[in-house]
């Protein structure tokens, strides 16, 4: 079974300690932006998923392939 990229991300953020609104912030972007992406509802720019799978602690490739 394929588990999502919002999962996957929600997951990660879980695994750190970190909110929606703190990794927002370490992204540069709204939180209500985060909740979009963990719910599916939008994905990740492909000029944040470097940035975002560095603060996670994730291999890129685990994390959006």
């Amino acid at each position: 079974m394929v588990v999502p990229v919002g999962e996957r991300i929600r997951e990660a953020r879980h695994r750190q300690g970190l909110s929606q609104a703190v990794l927002a912030d370490k992204l540069g972007i709204d939180q209500s932006e985060i909740s979009r992406i963990e719910s599916g509802e939008r994905q990740v720019k492909d000029t944040n998923k470097q940035a975002l799978a560095d603060i996670l602690d994730e291999n890129i490739m685990n994390l959006f392939f």
